[in-house]
């Protein structure tokens, strides 16, 4: 085994930059040989270095430990600048890579309430839609609540339009309809205030009315129509009527009660011409004026207790 001297000798900073080793195998070989401290003060053998690389390589243990080596006053600062720099790979659409997800929540345990850093970046809510798939769908609660401080209003209507077009797009992997209602409920009341007065509101509103209610916008639907209004406002029992579903007439009822749109914002929508909203995709005729929504209007005044 080399001397003290040698091994000092041999670890000099010119070999370490002409190296084309990890620096994490060159860190633990410095470790292991015993070299002193005052020999590791390369600017790659800095422990916050070191801790950016674990990140951006998806080391889970390794960036554990450099974590554990930063100092304290550093280490808020140190999460923020890894959601907003080193994760790049998690925000392309689809991208799926399970160790730096378990980075992002290590990170996201560690990171200290109201921290004000992490207000200012906006894509934070994109780690959030990798735990809409499954078999992740059941801690997507548990890392949303971890980081509700730190999202805008929209991007909580962002999350939940997309749990809806899970529900929308008939995924069968989780109860979509059940998370998004603990989602809402679970939501601050300025997010909700967002989404209600936004399209995305009336969006999720009108989308999930015409996928399973589309005789609302028939006018001579009148059986049908009656028979709805009858199991909406618990006249009939819904098992026995074969058009509706249980599940879809407790959602409608959800949507209306919980205000995740309202009667101001459906009147706001229908009547003015927004250039950035798709109208196209509801494919529905009342978008042109031409057919009421009285029975509609009905029902939502009447579960909203306006009537």
């Amino acid at each position: 085994m080399m001397s003290l001297s040698e091994r000092r000798s041999f670890y000099v900073r010119g070999n370490l930059k002409k190296s084309d080793q990890n620096p994490i195998v060159l860190y633990w070989t410095y470790y292991i040989q015993e070299v002193p401290i005052d020999h590791w003060d390369s600017k790659a053998l800095n422990h916050s270095q070191l801790f950016k690389y674990s990140v951006t390589k998806g080391y889970l243990n390794a960036t554990k430990f450099f974590f554990g080596k930063l100092k304290k006053q550093l280490r808020s600062r140190m999460i923020a600048n890894s959601f907003c720099i080193h994760f790049k790979e998690l925000y392309k659409p689809h991208c799926i890579i399970k160790d730096h997800l378990a980075i992002a929540c290590f990170l996201i345990s560690e990171i200290r309430p109201n921290y004000p850093a992490i207000y200012n970046f906006d894509m934070l809510h994109l780690i959030c839609l990798h735990f809409l798939e499954w078999p992740r769908q059941k801690y997507f609660m548990a890392v949303v609540n971890r980081m509700r401080h730190y999202l805008f209003e929209r991007r909580f209507g962002d999350l939940l339009e997309r749990i809806f077009e899970r529900d929308h797009g008939d995924f069968k992997d989780y109860d979509y309809k059940k998370l998004f209602m603990e989602f809402w409920l679970q939501s601050p009341l300025k997010s909700k205030a967002y989404v209600a007065e936004s399209r995305i509101g009336f969006g999720i509103f009108m989308k999930f009315v015409k996928k399973y209610f589309e005789f609302l916008f028939v006018e001579n639907a009148f059986a049908l129509k009656a028979k709805f209004r009858g199991v909406v406002l618990q006249q009939e029992i819904p098992e026995n009527i074969p058009h509706f579903e249980k599940g879809n007439v407790e959602f409608f009822k959800f949507l209306v009660r919980e205000r995740v749109t309202t009667r101001t914002s459906i009147d706001r929508f229908l009547h003015q011409r927004f250039v950035s909203f798709p109208y196209a995709e509801f494919g529905i005729p009342f978008f042109d004026g031409r057919t009421s929504l009285g029975e509609l209007m009905y029902l939502i005044d009447s579960i909203s207790g306006t009537v």
